[in-house]
């Protein structure tokens, strides 16, 4: 809430909170799912930024995960970009390389922070931005979504690991003839079924 007015002065016409019930603790599947309702209630849109991660949870699968709900074009990593009528065309960083990509709109992308400077505000935009809507959105009242259901789906109820023991033979071969060690090394596997012996 504090960053509200610096984003607001910046250049923003509106602010939509959706309130945490799960305080901070949600999986990315549950955030996706959120995310996909409020904007789907905020109505028809253009393009989605995502940050590429977040600082609580450093998953890197809130945007991609958004981008299958909404079944859009997701653009990761983006440095640069722009929009050319009704497609974007963006730079991703890939480390090694950047690359060029174009998409349809609408699409998703999601940015690193280091991307986009943010835009210098005055003293005439700060009282400006005090203008501006700041909506706040409950779960269930406002999305009609149930948290002890997004809680249930979004975690596993089961889980089972099976360790698998290998017995090794450790058999050691030795002699000078390479033909008698080959033919004890092919017994050797036979024996131990390792290989089919064929007519």
């Amino acid at each position: 809430r504090d960053a509200f007015k610096d984003v607001l002065a910046m250049g923003l016409d509106e602010m939509t909170l959706v309130e945490d019930p799960f305080d901070g603790t949600a999986e990315p599947a549950v955030v996706a799912r959120v995310l996909e309702a409020a904007i789907r209630k905020r109505g028809p849109f253009d393009l989605i930024v995502c940050g590429f991660a977040s600082d609580d949870g450093y998953t890197y699968q809130v945007g991609p995960r958004l981008a299958e709900r909404l079944n859009l074009p997701l653009v990761s990593y983006v440095r640069q970009m722009r929009i050319a009528g009704s497609s974007l065309e963006a730079e991703r960083d890939l480390e090694d390389r950047v690359q060029q990509v174009a998409a349809d709109l609408p699409a998703v992308v999601s940015v690193g922070e280091e991307a986009f400077l943010p835009r210098r505000t005055t003293l005439m935009d700060a009282l400006k931005a005090r203008q501006k809507p700041v909506n706040t959105w409950r779960l269930q009242e406002d999305l009609g979504l149930s948290r002890d259901e997004l809680m249930a789906a979004g975690h596993a109820t089961s889980s089972s690991e099976t360790g698998v023991y290998v017995e090794r033979l450790q058999r050691l071969l030795r002699g000078n003839d390479l033909e008698a060690l080959a033919d004890g090394l092919i017994d050797t596997l036979l024996e131990r079924e390792a290989l089919q012996a064929t007519a």
